[in-house]
């Protein structure tokens, strides 16, 4: 009876480190396809963050310039359009007062550095209004 039982315990110690040893196997590979999968889905949660933070501050400094830009173009629309509205008012009151076209010419490149051309251009131009 004593072989016997040396048997049943040795296929028991036996039988308990062949599960021991699963174990310590499943174990390491559920470690590394844990590992594996973690990478995987941080990587992919990290760019699909990395997108969107990227698409907000896109569209918030895409907003500002364009906002400056927009600003920039209206001055200097207004500008544009303030100095024409100058033009316009100095030719009509001196066409008013009598003062011939080149004495106005004269004025505009005095007043506004328009070249001797161009003012007689816009003279020209206001003249008929």
């Amino acid at each position: 009876m004593v072989t016997l039982f040396d048997q049943e315990k040795i296929a028991e110690i036996h039988d308990y480190n062949v599960a021991k040893a699963a174990r310590q196997e499943g174990h390491q590979l559920g470690r590394a396809e844990g590992r594996a999968e973690g990478r995987a889905e941080g990587r992919a949660e990290g760019r699909a963050e990395g997108r969107a933070e990227g698409r907000a501050e896109g569209r918030a400094e895409g907003r500002a310039e364009g906002r400056a830009e927009g600003r920039a173009e209206g001055r200097e629309e207004g500008r544009t359009e303030g100095r024409e509205e100058g033009i316009r008012a100095v030719v009509g009151m001196l066409r008013g007062m009598s003062v011939e076209q080149k004495q106005i010419a004269q004025k505009l490149v005095e007043q506004f550095g328009l070249l001797p051309s161009a003012a007689e251009e816009k003279v020209k131009q206001y003249w008929k209004q």
